[in-house]
């Protein structure tokens, strides 16, 4: 919200009474979130935001930032963490269900992995220009290029392992090590595209880290088959 962006640097935001608006709740969520002080009221503000940015904006760039929605559900199923406002004026630290826990991390993974996969179809797939568009500026992100392999084709490459690595999220199938080579891949274009890019990764790095820790990261049924092999 200081960089005048929602979510991340492509949403930029006008300086009429909308973008005054949507910046004002931004910066609120931000705070609140950052504070763990009435965590789970600023969660609900935070998905009503994502809800009311399609106007502005549009439907497919919202989509696109999916997982913004997921880290609001997670909070508000989880509620704040144990070093939080909320703790202190004894506030509901969770929702009390013993499926709880299981299905936030779900619909954390279900949320990033969407977003993901849509990424994938959006800015590659179904719109190559957009993607050429970027190599045209900067040449060198086509890496196999001097392995003889052309803009198009390495936009399809890029496309369908983005498509891949979103549907093995969704799938729940080893989330931890996908999690370590997206934290791995994320981190390289940090040199590339510099602070914009760090801003626009930060909610990804919390979901990866999350996942990558959690417990039940993977489907029920993947936890299900490694308790019989155990």
């Amino acid at each position: 919200a200081a960089a005048n962006w929602l979510f991340v640097p492509s949403l930029v935001l006008g300086q009429d009474s909308v973008g005054l608006a949507l910046r004002g709740v931004e910066t609120a969520c931000g705070l609140l979130l950052l504070a763990g002080l009435f965590t789970r009221y600023a969660a609900i503000l935070l998905a009503v935001l994502g809800i009311v940015a399609m106007v502005p904006f549009s439907i497919e760039s919202i989509l696109e930032q999916v997982h913004i929605l997921g880290i609001a559900i997670f909070l508000f199923i989880a509620g704040p963490g144990p070093v939080s406002l909320d703790v202190r004026r004894h506030a509901d630290r969770a929702i009390e269900h013993r499926k709880a826990p299981e299905a936030a991390i779900t619909l954390l993974r279900i949320a990033m992995g969407f977003g993901i996969a849509y990424g994938a179809l959006t800015e590659k797939l179904l719109d190559p220009p957009l993607a050429q568009a970027l190599l045209d500026q900067s040449p060198f992100l086509n890496v196999l290029r001097p392995l003889g392999v052309s803009d198009p084709v390495f936009i399809w490459l890029a496309g369908v392992t983005e498509l891949v690595v979103g549907v093995v999220i969704l799938s729940g199938q080893i989330t931890r090590p996908v999690m370590a080579i997206g934290f791995a891949l994320f981190t390289v274009t940090l040199v590339v595209f510099g602070l914009p890019e760090l801003i626009g990764h930060l909610p990804y790095y919390g979901i990866m880290f999350t996942l990558f820790i959690a417990p039940d990261a993977d489907s029920w049924h993947v936890q299900r088959a490694l308790r019989r092999a155990a």
